[in-house]
């Protein structure tokens, strides 16, 4: 006996070390679930980030889109331009071969004049040509440089823009991942001291039952005690029936004991699946950075597509430089139209001069002397005036030569276009297709973690409802247990009577004092061996009170879990 009450002390010690346990993993578990909400609230925020980012891609593709369109009316453009520019080559080599035919004709002497006056106003016209000519390629030079200064200013905002919000997107998740590690770690050290939980329960019910087999050894030795005791056989059957009560509701509580484990086996099958969902989670984590990488890499794709678009507007720039200058020259042909139709009104007039001259040419025949010195300075001035129509020959030509340059560069840059145009096609449907998936992807992992989360819940309820069914039969045993207290109260007060009545029968039978001082030892013997059975009741009670509370507190852990 003395060895089971000091076992039973050591239990009780056990049990208030497992409840003290119990209470601090109660405690980390709250703290695990404020992290996790946390957790949980940064997810979202990284969500949010992710649709912001993808909205904005849209945008790009969008903006993208608008920019094809604008190439296209672009180049439509550029061969309005050429035949432009075409048509009006073969202007200027007709104004040419005219001018050519009237120079050999105007051969006399007033003609020359008239014709070094022409010859003034073309020279002064090349020279306004080639004054707004060196504007024109100033303002060129200008717009370029300003052209660059913005490309450098955007480049600029857009990378420190882009630099700043990636690092805090690295840090973001930085700390994330320092948050997912150390709740791991709380969440190993939790299972390790679970798993040590369950083992003080197991070496708890090892003694139930040892204390099972040492309470069947006194109720055999109450049983030939209650033999000896002829005098209080009934009240000792009675006993018997009740404790064989007792010994059903012990079967019953094995029974609940056999349950317990079972539930602890299918908790330890759940947290192994937690487990593999916490696997499968990290996966996910997995999954995303590779997404936000992705994204990074659309972002730089991004930045190349804007360098293109800021190279294709210094390209349009030039065109409409090109085209500013093409005007121009339209502009001075067309002066140059006007002063050829002027000159063939005054050939014309000149020709009926001519006409009125030959008539007069008979009246002044005195006058050919004169005439002839005068025609042999005319002569001279005829030579100095077809060296200078050479002269002007030779420039024109450098001026088409100047043309072709042009229009080869023209031809360049029209190549150079349509190469960067090729690219562009080519890059902006290689990210479309990286995009589809990347979207097939997502819509893939979504589908397995919804599954993952229904299954997980369904598993949860029927936790719940086992654990009901575990509360409502324990509540039940507290019922029983609290009856047989009250019955072991009134079985007291039973003999409390019947050794009132023994005593007043050893008053009456005095003379049977040997047999009545053997009764009464006999007497005393039960009643120490009841106090012994009462006390162990009790302490039994109690330990299943502290067990009912440790498995409610396993339980809420697991719950939480």
């Amino acid at each position: 006996m003395s060895e089971a009450c000091s076992k039973v002390e050591g239990s009780q010690n056990k049990l208030t070390c497992v409840v003290k346990e119990n209470q601090q993993l109660l405690q980390e578990n709250g703290a695990l679930r404020q992290q996790i909400c946390s957790l949980q609230q940064e997810c979202k925020l990284l969500t949010q980030e992710n649709t912001d980012l993808r909205q904005k891609f849209c945008n790009y593709q969008v903006e993208t889109s608008h920019l094809h369109q604008d190439n296209a009316s672009f180049r439509q453009q550029l061969v309005c331009s050429q035949q432009e520019n075409q048509r009006l080559n073969q202007e200027l080599c007709n104004i040419q071969k005219q001018l050519g035919g009237q120079m050999l004709c105007k051969e006399d002497n007033n003609n020359q004049m008239e014709l070094q006056s022409l010859r003034k106003k073309v020279a002064r016209l090349q020279c306004a040509l080639e004054f707004e000519q060196q504007k024109a390629c100033q303002e060129r030079l200008a717009l370029e440089m300003q052209l660059e200064e913005a490309n450098n200013r955007t480049k600029e905002c857009l990378l420190t823009q882009d630099t700043g919000e990636a690092r805090q997107l690295r840090q973001d998740l930085q700390r994330i991942h320092n948050l997912c590690s150390a709740a791991e770690k709380e969440l190993k050290y939790k299972r390790e001291q679970l798993v040590d939980v369950q083992k003080h329960n197991a070496l708890l019910s090892q003694e139930a039952t040892r204390v099972g087999v040492d309470l069947k050894a006194i109720q055999d030795k109450i049983c030939a005690q209650e033999r000896e005791n002829k005098a209080l056989r009934c009240e000792i059957e009675e006993k018997q029936e009740k404790i064989k009560g007792l010994e059903l509701e012990a079967a019953k509580s094995c029974q609940l004991s056999k349950q317990l484990k079972c539930l602890h086996d299918e908790l330890a099958s759940e947290k192994c699946r937690v487990q593999a969902a916490e696997k499968k989670f990290a996966e996910m984590q997995q999954h995303l950075n590779s997404c936000q990488h992705q994204v990074r890499l659309a972002e730089t794709r991004i930045k190349e597509k804007e360098i293109m678009e800021a190279e294709l507007n210094d390209k349009r720039d030039l065109v409409c430089m090109l085209r500013n200058e093409l005007q121009e020259e339209l502009l001075q042909r067309k002066l140059a139209e006007q002063c050829a139709d002027d000159l063939h009104h005054q050939l014309k007039t000149m020709q009926d001069k001519e006409t009125c001259q030959a008539r007069m040419v008979a009246d002044l025949q005195h006058c050919l002397h004169e005439q002839q010195a005068r025609v042999r300075a005319l002569e001279e001035e005829k030579t100095s005036i077809s060296n200078e129509n050479e002269c002007q020959q030779r420039v024109r030509k450098q001026q088409t030569e100047e043309l072709l340059a042009t229009q080869q560069e023209l031809e360049k840059h029209k190549e150079e276009l349509r190469s960067v145009l090729q690219q562009l096609d080519s890059h902006v449907r290689l990210h479309n297709d990286k995009q589809i998936k990347h979207k097939m992807k997502l819509r893939k992992a979504k589908e397995i973690f919804i599954r993952e989360v229904m299954a997980r819940d369904g598993k949860v309820k029927q936790l719940e409802n086992e654990v009901k069914l575990m509360r409502n039969l324990l509540d039940k045993e507290h019922t029983w247990n609290m009856k047989i207290t009250c019955e072991n109260d009134l079985l007291l007060a039973e003999k409390r009577d019947l050794l009132q009545k023994l005593n007043e029968q050893e008053e009456l039978v005095r003379n049977n004092s040997s047999i009545a001082c053997g009764v009464k030892q006999r007497i005393n013997y039960l009643e120490d061996e009841n106090k012994q059975l009462q006390d162990e009741t009790v302490t039994l009670s109690s330990r299943l009170g502290s067990l009912e509370r440790t498995l409610k507190n396993i339980q809420s852990i697991r719950a939480l879990e």
